[in-house]
Formats: structure tokens, sequence, C-alpha cells
């Protein structure tokens, strides 16, 4: 029966096109909801801001994927979550980026977004916001507070009729009280709709992310036809539920550099819900790894030039990674004649790990490989036990709120008194006072 309905709709539609003009088939294209939208996630645009052979990649990433979408035509394109790696990010990278939101207006593409982890500020101030005023994207992260209810709102995309809602991503996955509290009639609403969030499911964790606190899929809103989600950085679809998680569109740490495999997703209604994942690659990645296991620095040397003399790296990234328990001081290693003969050979760029390397003699383990949250992850993890508040546990979620809400900047033209009373505000709204 479906299927005779969907063979008499095609036919409809094409003896429309022989008598109507364009705009009498927009108003088709409404009704059937066929359309194509991309759906990004986690671009972490101005991330590896400490390492200058690094920065300029993320920004390139977007907009490699902003380029794909213009030549794919999308309707639209949503990004769910973490756009820039912090709320305040340095003023080239907001340029770059602006430069390219505009081209997707000046080509008739809306960009909706919601904040997610990083972009979050504790001050609730964002650079999102200044986007959306300028016009060049919409924050669909909005509702209205009833009782203790909180009840979204919709936007409605104005080419394709589509409605849009979502709940923004907070540090230490904070917004899980905002699905406790959700007011559930707008799953009434009808239309085609599109939810967008920024948080792992409890259903879909990967296993390398099994302590990340998340949401039960079944606090989730239900009767939405897509869920595009973020924060976590793989590809996950559930062709069930029709929740895509796209991974991150580049990779923020060195061990994400290990699976390079970043791009996005482009939806097409045309026939269903067709769902393909677009690569959006920068370039492919080579890694050696060395088993340090009672060598000499000299030996790891001479076995790490050995292996870069056979590998191809000729336009590629070098990752080297070495580990294991070596004779001798990790500093006694002198990486740099194999980093010279890499790029010889045509590496772009050569990164390094020893953060897994260890010395038979006691010796304070290097970390310089590793990014600025992953290293403070690392240390509240291992002091979370000497962690005290007036004799009560500090959950690790609270330091790294409290962390992220005192390494805001002062900013140029902020008098000191000004700054400490925003850095004041920041640590009150974490505390809960």
């Amino acid at each position: 029966m479906f299927h005779r309905i969907e063979i008499t709709i095609k036919i409809v539609i094409n003896i429309r096109l022989r008598f109507f003009s364009f705009s009498h088939f927009k108003y088709f294209h409404f009704i059937l909801c066929i359309m194509k939208f991309a759906h990004l996630a986690d671009c972490h645009l101005g991330s590896w801001s400490n390492h200058p052979d690094m920065r300029d990649y993320p920004v390139l990433a977007f907009e490699n994927a902003i380029n794909m979408c213009i030549a794919e035509k999308v309707d639209f394109i949503i990004i769910a979550g973490d756009l820039f790696d912090t709320s305040l990010p340095p003023i080239d990278v907001m340029r770059h980026t602006a430069t390219k939101l505009r081209e997707c207006r000046e080509n008739n593409i809306a960009i909706y977004v919601i904040p997610g982890s990083h972009d979050y500020s504790p001050s609730g101030k964002t650079i999102i916001s200044v986007f959306e005023e300028a016009g060049l994207l919409v924050n669909v992260f909005k509702y209205d507070e009833v009782g203790d209810k909180i009840k979204l709102k919709f936007t409605t995309d104005k080419k394709t009729s589509v409605k849009l809602t979502g709940i923004m991503g907070r540090k230490g996955s904070l917004e899980i009280s905002f699905y406790k509290r959700l007011d559930k009639s707008i799953e009434d609403e009808k239309g085609f709709k599109i939810f967008v969030f920024h948080a792992g499911l409890e259903d879909y964790k990967p296993g390398f992310m099994k302590e990340m606190i998340a949401v039960p899929s079944a606090d989730l809103p239900k009767g939405f036809n897509y869920y595009a989600s973020g924060h976590v950085h793989t590809q996950m679809f559930d062709e069930k539920l029709k929740v895509v998680f796209p991974g991150e569109l580049f990779p923020t740490s060195f061990d994400e550099l290990e699976d390079y495999n970043g791009g996005f997703v482009i939806v097409d209604t045309a026939n269903g819900l067709d769902v393909k994942w677009k690569n959006a690659r920068l370039f492919d990645v080579v890694l050696i790894k060395i088993n340090a296991d009672n060598m000499t620095p000299r030996q790891i040397e001479n076995e790490l030039m050995k292996k870069i003399d056979t590998s191809k790296i000729d336009k590629k990234i070098l990752l080297i990674k070495v580990q294991g328990t070596m004779d001798g001081k990790t500093s006694d290693i002198d990486f740099n004649p194999s980093i010279v003969s890499a790029k010889e050979k045509g590496a772009i760029i050569v990164k390094r790990s020893t953060s897994g390397l260890h010395s038979k003699e006691f010796e304070a383990e290097e970390v310089q490989s590793l990014s600025v949250d992953e290293i403070e992850r690392k240390l509240i993890s291992q002091h979370r036990d000497s962690l005290k508040l007036q004799g009560i546990d500090i959950v690790e979620d609270f330091v790294s709120n409290m962390m992220n809400a005192l390494k805001e900047e002062k900013q140029e033209d902020e008098t000191n008194a000004t700054f400490e009373e925003r850095l004041k505000e920041n640590v009150k709204r974490v505390v809960g006072l």
C-alpha cells in the first residue's frame, strides 16, 4: 500500500513539473520535505593553540568541509556543538570562521548550531552569540522555563520548513539536568523535526569513554525525524533511533591523530533518510611505534632512524610513539636528527609521544605530547583521593569546572577590579551560590 502511494506521488510530481514554475516545485518540496543537509560536530576551531605547527589545521579542515557542503548544494548545515575549542577563541580563528560562514549565507545555506562543552563558558558568555547577532548562524538552543520544566522552542528553516531545536553541552556533562527537566510536549509538534544535542548516549558509549557521564536514550524527546549529536569523537549511527554522531572534524590530541578519519555526514531525504559519511581528511598519517624495553637512548635513536628511512612519509604527518621501560634517562634521547631526516623525506609535520615511556631510574613522566585537557584530567584523576573541601570528596567534574572558571584571561581594556569581579561570579556559578 505504501509503495503504491509513493509511486503515485512521484507520478504527480513529474506531471506537475511540466506545467508548474520552479516556485510551484518548491511548494511540493516543502510538503514532502525533500531536502539535503549536512551535519558536522566537534570542529574545535582554535585547538592545538600551543602547537604552532598544528594550529592552522582545524580551520583548514573546517574550510574544506564547508567547501564540500557548498559543492553538495545542501539546504542547511547543522553543527552539533564545539564549533570552537574555547568560549573566546583567537581573533584570527574567528576571522577565518566568519569568512566561511558568510560564504554559506551568500550561497543561501543556513547554519544551525548549539554551543558544546568547549563553546560553553561558566559565565554564560560565548562567541556563538556574537556570530548569531551578526546573522552568520542560528543557535537553536532556545527555551522557556515553566515552573521546574524547560520548554524548548523550535527554529524553522525558511527554505525547507524543517523545525530544529536542541540542548547545549556543558563542561562536566552538567547539561544532563536539562534532559531531566524537559517538557515533553515538544514531542507533539507536527512536521519534520530535528533534535540537536551535544552529549554521549548511555547506550552507545565507545569503550574508551566508558567512564563518561552520558544521557540515557530514554531521556531524549521522542518523535523527531533526526537526532544530530556531537561530543563523542567517533562515527556512530543508530538507524532505529535515527541518532547520528559524525565524529570530530579534525583530531584534538595525539591519540586521535593516530586514527585520523575526520569528516561529517550528508543527509538526503529524497528516498527516505539516506545518511552518508563524507571523508574530509586533509592528509594521511604514518605511525612509527618503538618498544623501548631495555633499550639505551642511542639504540632508540638508531631504531627510529631505521624506521624513518623505510617509511613512505612524503606529504604525510609522521607520528612517533615510544613506549616501554628503557635503560637510562628519557631526557637523553636526541630526537632532532630523526625529525630533520623525516622532514627531508617530505613529512609535513612530525609529532612524538613519550607519555608511555619510562626509565628504570625514577624520572618525572614526560607529558609534552598531551593536550592541556588531557594533562588536567590526568592530574585530577591521580589526586582525586586527596581533593577535599571541608571534608567532602570533590568529584572530577567539579574540579574541572572550577579550573575552567579560573583560567579565563583578563580582556583588553578590562580593569583589574572588573576582571576580579568576573572571576568571582564564575566561581560562584560553579559552586552554586
